[in-house]
């Protein structure tokens, strides 16, 4: 699966509960940045935009990107359907947007407020501090090695007391970052806690470590339906993008019929129940991927991961159970 993947679809005032709590912490009386990492159509800055319009714009500064350049185009255009404006009130569709055809084009002044670059959240370059940080559902089907690694980035990137907002299925994401506070579970947002540099995690992708001898471990067989299983993990992917996540998780739970030991959909599924507040559930996927995870060779590729070890998604998961309270001997 691609880790690149970018959101593919979005919609204006997504997740309106974030958008009301960025209402009580922004700051008009110095310049206050705020930037959407995997912007898609432009529908998440041109809300912030929207919302702040009588907080006094000269004192913000808004940018966006993404690492699909044919996204960033459909910012710049910012042209948009009703499904798109269902967010929306009417009272600023009304006085920010003008009908064309059956589409709706957003006022020239505020597209023009907006700073939009292509830009990858992995290995792309460095960016300026920034007072407020939209990172949502960009990080959830990246493998856990490139989920920390970002995560440390966009830590990196926020300015002292700045606010990092994550889709409510990643907020579980960003927990073992020791200079992320989280501010409000129910708002999937944490703030940067400046640390001292010895305090900050090692670096993600570790060195190798010298293979202890070879014993015979059981491997899982790979299923006739191993093929088709992962077709269906990359339509779980596309459904996420568009913030649907029923129709996700029944392409995981599909992919799991098929292959039962395809651990990547048990871990997603666990992402998935958490952010429903199902805990019970995200525990039991978890405890999956334990159990199978403790029966492949560590050093051996994860089966849809590339790049993700064994060993390295049955550490991951482990915090993942411990910071839910869960016993993880299965």
């Amino acid at each position: 699966m691609d880790r690149l993947r970018s959101v593919g679809e979005t919609h204006f005032f997504r997740h309106p509960a974030q958008f009301e709590h960025l209402l009580k912490v922004v700051e008009v009386r110095r310049p206050f940045r705020i930037w959407s990492a995997g912007c898609a159509n432009g529908a998440e800055i041109y809300s912030s935009v929207l919302m702040l319009a009588a907080k006094g714009l000269g004192r913000f500064q808004f940018s966006a990107s993404d690492f699909n350049p044919a996204a960033l185009e459909l910012a710049r255009l910012g042209r948009f359907t009703n499904w798109h404006l269902r967010g929306c009130s009417q009272t600023l569709r009304d006085r920010y947007f003008r009908s064309a055809d059956e589409d709706w084009l957003l006022d020239p002044d505020i597209l023009s407020r907006v700073r939009l670059f292509q830009h990858d959240l992995v290995d792309g370059p460095e960016v300026e501090p920034q007072d407020i940080i939209f990172c949502r559902n960009v990080l959830i089907y990246m493998d856990p090695p490139t989920m920390a690694s970002v995560v440390d980035r966009l830590y990196r990137w926020l300015a002292p007391g700045g606010i990092l907002y994550l889709g409510y299925s990643e907020a579980v994401l960003a927990g073992d970052h020791p200079g992320l506070q989280l501010v409000d579970s129910s708002l999937a947002a944490y703030r940067r806690q400046d640390l001292p540099l010895s305090t900050l995690p090692l670096p993600v992708l570790l060195p190798p470590m010298p293979l202890a001898p070879l014993r015979m471990a059981p491997t899982l067989p790979r299923l006739a339906g191993r093929s088709e299983a992962l077709a269906l993990l990359a339509e779980a992917a596309e459904f996420a993008s568009q913030d649907n996540p029923r129709q996700a998780s029944q392409s995981l739970r599909k992919s799991l019929y098929l292959d039962p030991s395809l651990a990547v959909s048990h871990y997603q599924l666990g992402l998935l129940e958490l952010g429903e507040h199902r805990v019970a559930n995200a525990r039991r996927h978890w405890r999956n991927v334990v159990e199978l995870a403790r029966r492949q060779p560590p050093q051996e590729s994860v089966p849809g991961w590339d790049g993700c070890s064994w060993e390295q998604l049955l550490g991951w998961t482990e915090k993942q159970l411990k910071r839910l309270g869960a016993d993880i001997d299965v």
